[in-house]
């Protein structure tokens, strides 16, 4: 840091960043972005605490033990991440800071850019995998790949068109596509294909691929879609047999092709038995050689296996703060936080307005009211703030809530023991600490 920089050593946390101090460690959350910082120092956990107290930087380093040095390098990552910024006085936070609403978040000039809305299509699929996560709990995140049921008519494309219109007035700039198969509503997809391209909405489309024909990868290449593909098994026959379906396998690689030659850019999904684990950086590596861009695993149990709650978490590892903790040399580097209630909401097939595809609770039916009500009374903030989380007592108590990476599905049905915390969570907000062992990788 520069002399003057040096000489103002009071740090002010901009309004949009909140910092939850646990005992060991600490967080940034940015609100409007729905990014998520972790620090697994302890010492500049307690300094962080001190200077949004009011602290200046060396009195903060000097009580916490830490090398001024140090704090400047987290202090210089905050500001330059725009979450705060050095001042000549003194500044006091509350370390414990609500989330804003919209309103609020207009009247300090604060907008949350970055929004995401899923879009179900289709309440059918063609494959009838054992890890869908719509009917086997033991997948960790129950929208991973999954398909849910209708529950009135469908929501005609013009009336999807105008909800996605409005929504990316409010700062939605990406589209996921989910739940069954896409390709069997293929209409309805290429409308909405077109609301995206004409908005310049990111577009990421989950397929099996069965269905691609070469007409529709050309209209995929013209509106610049992302596809996201299940790569089951290298070995034609098994890929079958795992999906249940005759020639899934010699589909997939089709699509491939048809993708790769056209340049239509896509990604994998690859699901990783617990019992088989080995299998993971095979599928990977075979997604990655047919030119996949990224690589997403999904891990899974089978109760038919005789798997349980207890090995799937000894597995996959807790889904608790203390795993996501990152020092200051990759402070940089720390990735956006499986929040999935940030600045997001889904659209399902049938018009119901919901946080997320997998919970199915409606907030309204688009097909009844305009999306323009619901933002009007502010809707999905409200149910933003009143989540699964909420509503498991220590989970509404954790100061981690807002940046927990467990499924919020799986929070709401599954619960663990006595503290009634997430089935894979290894934090127990009432003691501040791990509530079972963890190995030295996973702590802060």
């Amino acid at each position: 840091m520069n002399q003057l920089a040096a000489a103002r050593s009071h740090f002010a946390f901009f309004p949009h960043a909140q910092l939850v101090r646990g005992q060991v460690g600490a967080a940034v959350h940015d609100l409007f972005l729905g990014r998520l910082f972790w620090i697994r120092d302890g010492a500049a956990a307690d300094a962080l605490a001190r200077m949004a107290a009011g602290a200046d930087a060396d009195a903060a380093a000097d009580a916490a033990a830490l090398p001024r040095e140090t704090l400047d390098q987290y202090l210089a990552a905050l500001a330059a991440l725009d979450l705060g910024t050095i001042v000549p006085t003194r500044t006091a936070h509350h370390i414990f800071r609500p989330l804003f609403s919209p309103m609020q978040a207009r009247e300090m000039g604060v907008f949350r850019p970055h929004g995401r809305v899923t879009v179900e299509l289709a309440n059918a699929c063609v494959f009838d995998c054992p890890w869908c996560t719509s009917l086997n709990t033991l997948t960790p995140l129950a929208c991973h790949c999954g398909v849910w049921p209708a529950r009135g008519p469908r929501l005609h494309p013009d009336e999807r068109a105008a909800v996605i219109a409005r929504l990316a007035e409010q700062g939605v700039t990406s589209i996921v596509v989910r739940g069954g198969e896409p390709l069997l509503q293929w209409d309805d997809l290429l409308a909405l294909l077109r609301i995206a391209s004409a908005l310049h909405l990111h577009c990421e489309i989950h397929s099996t691929g069965v269905g691609l024909t070469e007409d529709r990868v050309a209209a995929l290449k013209e509106h610049d879609a992302h596809m996201v593909l299940l790569f089951a098994s290298p070995d034609d026959a098994e890929f079958d047999q795992l999906v249940r379906r005759r020639g899934a396998g010699m589909a997939l690689r089709h699509a491939v092709f048809m993708l790769r030659r056209a340049g239509v850019p896509f990604s994998a999904k690859v699901p990783v038995s617990i019992r088989a684990e080995e299998r993971g950086g095979v599928l990977t590596e075979w997604a990655i050689a047919s030119g996949a861009k990224r690589v997403e695993q999904i891990d899974y149990g089978l109760e038919r296996d005789g798997c349980a709650l207890e090995e799937l978490r000894e597995k996959t590892g807790p889904a608790s703060p203390q795993r996501m903790g990152v020092g200051t040399q990759d402070f940089f580097a720390n990735v956006e936080c499986q929040n999935c209630f940030a600045n997001a909401c889904c659209v399902a097939a049938d018009g119901r307005l919901q946080l997320c595809i997998a919970a199915r609770n409606a907030l309204a039916d688009l097909t009844r009211e305009p999306i323009t009500q619901v933002l009007r009374e502010d809707r999905i903030s409200a149910a933003r703030a009143g989540t699964a989380r909420a509503d498991i007592p220590a989970c509404g108590r954790c100061e981690f809530r807002y940046g927990c990476q467990a499924c919020l599905v799986r929070s709401g049905s599954q619960v663990n023991g006595e503290y009634g915390r997430h089935w894979n969570c290894a934090y127990d907000p009432a003691r501040s600490d791990l509530a079972v062992k963890a190995t030295s990788n996973s702590c802060f």
